[in-house]
């Protein structure tokens, strides 16, 4: 049976900022998801009952699919194998990891291979988007 995880974010990385300046971390939620239409959806949880308002455009589906060290793959990680940095997306009805190719654009290769070759999670777009600076 198919696992149908999301997870969102009910404070962004920055929305707070520490008294030295530091911008705090985004904080994750998991679970099931009614979408909002607007800024905002829930996050629900049955064990305990719980309900979390998260922002709507940071909501990423769990692909059942776990890297190298075991860490659950979600829409918008962003993945490391070898040098090659990836960015895992929903495009024409399934998940693909995207790559940039400098002047020749962006190629999307199954994740399959990727996970396979021991690709891992080194962080995704929301809280980590200087990772993607250099690609």
């Amino acid at each position: 049976m198919r696992e149908l995880l999301f997870r969102g974010q009910t404070r962004k990385k920055g929305d707070k900022v520490w008294m030295n300046g530091e911008p705090v971390d985004g904080n994750w939620e998991y679970g099931g998801i009614f979408k909002g239409e607007g800024c905002y959806s829930v996050l629900y949880t049955y064990e305990p009952i719980e309900k979390r308002v998260v922002y709507t455009d940071t909501i990423g589906q769990y692909i059942e699919m776990t890297d190298k060290n075991g860490t659950k793959v979600f829409e918008d990680d962003i993945l490391k194998l070898k040098d090659n940095i990836y960015v895992i997306e929903w495009k024409d009805g399934g998940f693909y990891a995207s790559h940039k190719n400098g002047n020749l654009g962006t190629s999307y290769c199954p994740i399959k291979q990727l996970i396979e070759d021991g690709a891992e999670v080194i962080g995704n777009i929301h809280d980590n988007p200087e990772l993607l600076e250099n690609i």
